[in-house]
């Protein structure tokens, strides 16, 4: 009964491949045909084998050949029973590479023959191709089998916002290659208007280095809302995409040494959904007190030495008197004369009349300097 089910099963599976609309359904009843099997003699398979075995023993302690003989035509069925469930997993697999590549032997792979596809390989195995394709580009492969099925997904579609594959909506696609005809799959991506604000940054004098932010706001009754910012570096633009229409504008984050200056606000409309701002930057030197002039005169490392003067003093007039000094006449007394001690020596008395003059004299200059002053 086993081996009577196969080809019915196989023929299910060749029907199924080749009616693209109702592939789907096929294969899956004849998936689940081939799996009951598998799983209805898989287990009573492997207990006939340890029976067999265990006769097989039996025998041999015997020596019986017609037990022998049973024993041996009872593991050949049992071997014709695994084969043929061997064929049926075979038969599934082979249906289900041809939706998932993954499960193809190596002699099973679709070798396209391309420098434009790129191979895809799991665990060694191609199972498929990438390629890259602009707008209006197209590529064609060929030389593939009559039984080929096909699947197409585009994994890129930069961001469109509707993708039309063989005008269905949606990525991918698949079905069997129309082998008189050729099979054509086309991709189509729809692109709503977005709306852009361009902002364009220049400069007057020396450009800025740096990379610098510039805010967009967008201008309401509320109060401006910021949008989105963008960073500039040196002279040059950057676009933006934006939701709402509206009076736009932009604004810098200060730099220094340097202003900013604006364009006019821009205004989008239904009718004007690309607008543009404009920041222009001028230079401003920063300020650097001017530093005193220098002397000069730089005095000699080793100066000559200069002879030291002498400074004569001038002579300091006496001032003179107001009143005439008029010199007064002192008459000497007649002191007379005692005998002198016949030695020769001086006498007391002589040493008083020494000692009178002195006074005298003292006296005389004395008075002399008090008129003078």
């Amino acid at each position: 009964a086993l081996k009577d089910s196969i080809p019915e099963l196989e023929e299910a599976i060749i029907e199924a491949t080749a009616d693209v609309a109702v592939k789907n359904d096929a294969v899956t009843e004849a998936q689940t045909k081939l799996t009951e099997v598998t799983e209805a003699q898989a287990t009573p398979i492997a207990k006939a084998v340890s029976a067999l075995e265990s006769a097989k023993a039996l025998a041999a302690e015997n020596g019986s050949e017609e037990a022998l003989a049973a024993l041996e035509n009872a593991e050949n069925e049992l071997t014709a029973a695994a084969e043929a469930v061997a064929t049926a997993e075979e038969a599934v697999r082979r249906l289900e590479s041809k939706n998932d590549p993954t499960k193809r032997n190596a002699d099973e792979v679709i070798l396209v023959d391309n420098e434009s596809l790129t191979p895809v390989e799991v665990n060694g195995v191609v199972v498929g191709y990438t390629f890259s394709l602009k707008a209006g580009e197209s590529i064609v492969i060929s030389d593939l089998p009559a039984d080929a099925v096909y699947e197409v997904a585009e994994t890129n579609n930069g961001g469109a916002d509707v993708t039309y594959v063989n005008d269905a909506e949606g990525l991918e696609t698949s079905g069997l290659v129309d082998m008189a005809e050729g099979s054509v799959v086309a991709f189509n991506n729809y692109f709503e208007p977005k709306k852009t604000i361009t902002v364009t940054k220049t400069y007057s004098g020396n450009v800025y280095a740096g990379e610098v932010a510039i805010d967009v706001y967008l201008v309401t009754e509320n109060g401006d809302v910021l949008v989105d910012t963008v960073y500039i570096t040196g002279a040059g633009s950057q676009t933006i995409i934006v939701d709402a229409l509206g009076e736009y504008k932009a604004v810098e984050r200060p730099v220094d040494n340097y202003t900013a200056s604006y364009g006019e606000n821009a205004v989008m409309t239904e009718d004007n959904i690309k607008v543009s701002l404009s920041v222009t930057n001028t230079y401003v030197p920063p300020y650097v007190p001017e530093e005193p002039e220098e002397d000069p005169y730089e005095p000699p490392v080793n100066p000559p030495e200069e002879p030291e003067e002498e400074l004569e003093e001038p002579p300091v007039p006496l001032a003179p008197s107001e009143d005439p000094v008029e010199e007064e006449e002192i008459e000497e007394e007649d002191i007379p004369l005692i005998d002198l001690p016949k030695t020769g020596g001086v006498t007391g008395i002589g040493f008083c009349l020494t000692g009178l003059g002195a006074i005298a004299a003292g006296t005389m200059l004395k008075r002399k300097d008090d008129e003078e002053e």
